[in-house]
């Protein structure tokens, strides 16, 4: 039967391409798991597709290429004083050097109140590939010296890198993996052992950066003091080591889910038993990130208008939407003459008359492309009163930022 369908598949793709027709196609057989099906260990042949995961930096003792955000620490725990004071600070005892899980070198995190949280991010070696399931995990534990113990850590994936510096970029770009103990994160049988932090997460596509760190808002949710007797600012510290992430899996319907489209199926076909995966390799082909890049460039003297949907009554970017960002950013990267315009809208039923809620998604946009190179002075930022449906009859509804790029 499967043969039947693939190969009716086949002829109606081809005769869309005769006819130069762009489409998404969705799959019609639902669930077909037989290519690749998750599994509950991690595979042997696992390929980690984090560079430095363990940060011993090939010998080198550096954190390159992982970013730190706000002052996260490196430290190498080695006989060798010169790397002993890779990263040394006097007065501060979570600096006292410990074992690292592997190796000689580790990194720190700190926490503190009022939305202070360091995080890691580094650049993945492949991107994310849409209906892909990725185990991940990572080893931390805390620092004796600290008061308090965080409540849970996590990591996020995205297309670009979000600078969680701003609390409403932390806001934004929530963690798609993350482990939390009211009582703590920490071994409670020998607090100075590493716990495992881990989990799966079926891409979206096209996430390339990861961030791994405490993601809490509320410092009610972030801390919990050690002991009755642990006075003074409240504060975390977290030791990490051995980060991974590698591909395990296939979540079937969404991984097929932009490249067929449902058709009818003859009774009368010709089935066959014996399936040659490597005759429909074109079935599943889609479009190259350069094509993509290349329809999105306006041509001289023109524009090109995108869309940018939204929740009700949010101005969250939905995840289905950071794909379609990094293009937009690397667009304007390979073309710094390109200027954007970005519109904020709201339905009637949202928010107040004050257009907040509006103002708010253009500012979440405009944060998403600054934070990630694109200059200020590129951009123009509007909250028109009137309706988009002024500009855009077409449109379902107004929970929308557009950005519009002009190529003068």
């Amino acid at each position: 039967m499967l043969y039947g369908i693939l190969t009716i598949l086949k002829k109606y793709f081809q005769e869309l391409n005769e006819m130069n027709t762009v489409r998404i196609i969705l799959l019609i057989f639902f669930n077909i798991n037989f290519l690749l099906i998750a599994q509950d260990t991690i595979p042997k042949d696992c390929v980690n597709l984090v560079p430095n995961a363990s940060f011993e930096g090939n010998g080198k003792s550096t954190l390159k290429p992982w970013k730190k955000i706000n002052t996260a620490d490196y430290f190498v725990n080695s006989k060798n004083k010169k790397m002993q004071d890779v990263n040394k600070i006097k007065f501060d005892k979570n600096y006292i050097l410990r074992p690292a899980r592997t190796g000689n070198a580790y990194a720190g995190l700190r926490l503190w109140p009022q939305n202070y949280n360091e995080f890691l991010q580094v650049k993945l070696n492949n991107t994310l590939e849409k209906g892909k399931i990725y185990y991940f995990e990572v080893y931390i534990t805390p620092s004796k010296y600290a008061n308090c113990y965080a409540r849970s850590f996590g990591v996020s994936f995205y297309p670009n890198a979000p600078n969680y510096l701003s609390p409403q970029i932390l806001d934004a770009y929530r963690p798609q993996i993350e482990v939390r103990d009211d009582k703590g994160l920490y071994d409670k049988n020998n607090p100075e052992e590493w716990i495992k932090i881990s989990g799966t997460y079926t891409a979206q596509g096209n996430e390339l950066f990861l961030t791994i760190g405490n993601f809490d808002l509320r410092d009610k949710e972030k801390f919990i003091r050690k002991s009755i007797f642990s006075f003074g600012k409240r504060e975390a510290y977290y030791y990490v080591d051995d980060v991974l992430l590698c591909e395990i899996g296939i979540d079937s319907a969404l991984y097929y889910s932009n490249k067929v489209d449902s058709t009818h199926i003859d009774s009368s076909t010709t089935l066959s038993d014996q399936i040659n995966l490597d005759d429909f390799k074109e079935l599943f082909k889609t479009p190259t990130r350069q094509d993509t890049l290349a329809d999105m460039l306006p041509d001289t003297g023109g524009s090109k208008t995108f869309f940018i949907y939204f929740e009700p009554n949010s101005y969250k970017i939905n995840d289905s939407t950071y794909k379609y960002l990094s293009y937009i950013i690397q667009v304007l990267y390979e073309h710094p003459n390109l200027k954007i315009v970005l519109k904020g809208y709201q339905d009637s039923n949202e928010g107040n008359a004050d257009l907040l809620l509006a103002q708010k998604r253009a500012l979440n946009i405009f944060h998403q492309l600054n934070g990630n190179g694109i200059a200020q002075t590129r951009f123009t930022i509007q909250v028109p009163k009137n309706s988009c449906k002024s500009d855009f009859s077409f449109l379902p509804h107004c929970r929308l930022v557009t950005i519009t790029i002009i190529n003068e």
